[in-house]
Parts: structure tokens; sequence; C-alpha cells
């Protein structure tokens, strides 16, 4: 994957998750791998600080694993909810979670959002220059090549502090394919 150095402001693309990123979970998820229910942006703080991270500049990515049915729902959801209707850069419901560092790779992601470790782990292997952001109030300890945060305030001061200023960027990548790993909704 390609990189670019920067000496000034150069807009973020961010990968962000939806289902506990963006929606709290559902009380009836079992565990790590049960799909996400819900399809409404209700994470405390969510929508301010996407509204925030678009008039700055950044390109932001909504990736997230679900079935066809969901992808649609949750499409229809954003429809009505969004202040734009390209608010997201790109809108990407995968077929199973470990195709999301594809399209982290077809977008050139910089940074992915994401609540689920064992995720961010698999895209850490294809992509270790990736800056990623685990979302979680777990009590687990933070592994050393992610930034564990527990809000959307934690998300927003870790990007204007941190992050903005890393030097490198990604660029997309055309050898990225995303033919039957996404659905089409």
């Amino acid at each position: 994957m390609a990189t670019t150095t920067i000496t000034e402001f150069v807009p973020l693309r961010i990968g962000i998750d939806f289902g506990g990123v963006l929606a709290i979970h559902d009380k009836t998820r079992v565990s790590e791998d049960d799909e996400h229910q819900s399809v409404e942006i209700n994470m405390p703080d969510a929508m301010t600080s996407l509204i925030k991270l678009k008039e700055s500049g950044h390109k932001l990515y909504l990736i997230s694993y679900c079935g066809e049915r969901r992808a649609r729902e949750t499409k229809r959801s954003l429809s009505k909810i969004l202040p734009t209707k390209d608010f997201f850069d790109g809108v990407y419901f995968t077929q199973r979670t470990s195709n999301k560092v594809d399209v982290c790779r077809a977008t050139g992601c910089d940074i992915m959002i994401e609540d689920r470790l064992k995720t961010l782990k698999h895209i850490h292997t294809i992509i270790p220059t990736m800056k990623l952001i685990w979302f979680t109030s777990t009590d687990d300890s933070q592994p050393p090549d992610m930034i564990k945060v527990e809000s959307w305030n934690d998300i927003m001061k870790t990007i204007d502090d941190v992050l903005i200023h890393e030097e490198i960027r990604h660029q997309p990548d055309k050898r990225a394919v995303l033919d039957d790993k996404i659905h089409i909704v």
C-alpha cells in the first residue's frame, strides 16, 4: 500500500464501524461475533463528532459487518438522519468481519475505529502502518499497536491531539478487490 509523508494539514481517511461504535450494542448480543441489530446512530456524541470530522475536511467511510437485510435497514436509517446524502465518502457493509481490511486497503484509510479487538488485530497484520482505535469500555489491557478509547470525546481528542499530526497518510489501493466481500445495497 502506498503511503505519503505530509508537512501540512492533509485530511485523514477514517474508517468507522457501526455496531458498538456509532450504535450502542444490543442487550441480546451474546458474543463478539454476533451481528449487531440496531440501525440507529445512538452512541453518545457520535453524530456531533461525525459532523465535526466532516466539517474539518476528513473523509469518512462506514465499514461495518452485517447481513444484507441489516445493511439495507441501516442504509435506509442513515438516509433519514444524516445531514446530506453524501455525508459518508463511502458506505461498505462487509459479508465477513475479515473483509473490513480489504475495504480499508481499497479506500486508503489512515484510521479504523472498531470495537472488535479481533478485527483490529487482523487489520494490523495486513496494514501495520494504519492507526487503530479500539472503542471499548472493557478492563482488558491495551495492545501496544492500538489506541484504546471509551467515548467519542476520547476519539475526537485522540484525532485532534495525536493522529492529525501523523506523518504517514495512506492511499487507496487499486489492487484491493471487494467483489463478493461486500453487500451492494
